[in-house]
């Protein structure tokens, strides 16, 4: 469903948009993302010299990741399935209507072009009908030259007819791709990538379709938790919240080695293992159709004494999930804090649960340069939930 007020300071907007985004997801034009979540697709492109990549190798790589590959070769002979004049000339626009309605057919929510598109007019159409590509590579395959005897052409040669017959020609597909792409791209969206190794680009690529994970902490007494959830999904987030996580999971797989495990962990107090946790997190994110950013709660922390330290924690994040950019550290003043449990005591033992466990993080971040942004809870819940979606949606 999808609600549209004209005016910007309508009572409709102030009213009741409000309090309807405290319960579903509401994406504003602009926002990020707003063709991703309602179309639930999310595409990248590589372009130019792509020949010598193996697909193959890029399959496996993003298969665990939800994400197909798709040649231009295979995109072709989809389209000419779908094509209903046979034996006719096919336009850009109508290949790229047919390339998305195979995408719709097909349900795919993460797809990793290779070869398109292939002109200015399909990327444009694309772009219109279909999504913003979140990622684009130019590749250039640098060509070493090879020394040989000199011959005629190269005593002859002109250089002022070859700087004519390029005056003359009509510019590249993939030079107006290029500037295309730099033109609407978002910033980082687009590569240009030269290479002589070929297997040297594949780290560059591996890396999309990761999200970026935003990390949260506070004082649990501050009821941060219920707004931040609130506003995750209204925003567009994917939300995790650990412990809830390891506790469904107990519940759902209750004989389990790995419930077993999450179990004994909590009976010695320690930290549930870092690669159960990781990787709870991880099936989490990729059951959610468009996951660009999560927003995860609960972990990376410390308990008392055990292993591993949260440099590591984050490490592990960062490999099996996606890239930690942001903390959000949840602040509040006391009198807030006994406001919400009610007594002095739980304030404290809420407190030094903070100092014990996650500010060890907070320390990290800041040591490490990563973006950390102090927000309030001194307001009202309702006050907060919006404060965090204008956050996220920034």
């Amino acid at each position: 469903m999808v609600l549209r007020s004209h005016e910007s300071a309508t009572p409709f907007k102030r009213d009741i948009l409000t309090h309807l985004a405290l319960s579903h997801a509401v994406v504003t034009p602009t926002g990020p993302n707003l063709h991703a979540h309602l179309s639930q697709l999310t595409a990248s492109a590589v372009l130019g010299d792509v020949s010598d990549l193996d697909v193959s190798r890029l399959q496996r790589h993003f298969h665990v990741e939800g994400v197909h590959v798709l040649p231009i070769a295979h995109v072709e002979a989809s389209v000419d399935t779908l094509w209903p004049h046979p034996g006719h000339p096919m336009d850009d626009r109508s290949f790229v209507e047919l390339v998305c309605l195979m995408l719709r057919q097909r349900n795919l929510r993460k797809v990793l072009f290779i070869g398109f598109p292939r002109t200015l007019l399909e990327a444009q159409t694309f772009r219109a009908i279909g999504v913003d590509f979140d990622h684009v590579a130019i590749l250039t395959k640098k060509v070493m030259p090879v020394p040989h005897a000199l011959t005629d052409e190269d005593y002859y040669s002109s250089d002022e007819e070859v700087k004519a017959s390029k005056k003359n020609a009509p510019e590249p597909q993939l030079s107006q791709l290029s500037r295309y792409f730099t033109d609407t791209a978002p910033r980082g969206a687009i590569q240009a990538l030269t290479y002589v190794d070929i297997t040297r680009v594949y780290p560059h690529l591996e890396a999309w379709f990761r999200p970026n994970v935003i990390l949260a902490v506070g004082n649990k007494a501050s009821g941060f938790h219920d707004a931040l959830q609130r506003a995750a999904h209204s925003s567009n987030c994917v939300y995790v919240h650990v412990p809830t996580l390891h506790a469904k999971h107990v519940q759902r797989f209750p004989f389990s080695d790995r419930a077993k495990r999450i179990r004994a962990a909590w009976t010695e107090r320690r930290l549930v293992d870092v690669e159960i946790t990781v990787d709870l997190v991880k099936t989490e994110v990729l059951r959610q159709p468009v996951s660009t950013r999560v927003v995860l709660t609960g972990f990376p922390r410390m308990m008392g004494n055990t292993m591993p330290y949260v440099h590591d924690q984050v490490v592990a994040l960062t490999e099996h999930v996606g890239a930690v950019n942001q903390l959000l550290h949840f602040t509040a003043s006391p009198a807030t804090l006994l406001a919400r449990v009610g007594t002095i005591e739980a304030v404290h033992a809420h407190t030094d649960a903070f100092n014990a466990e996650n500010a060890p993080l907070v320390a990290f971040c800041i040591k490490m340069n990563k973006v950390v942004t102090t927000v309030s809870a001194d307001v009202s819940l309702g006050t907060l939930t919006e404060d965090i979606q204008t956050l996220l949606l920034t």
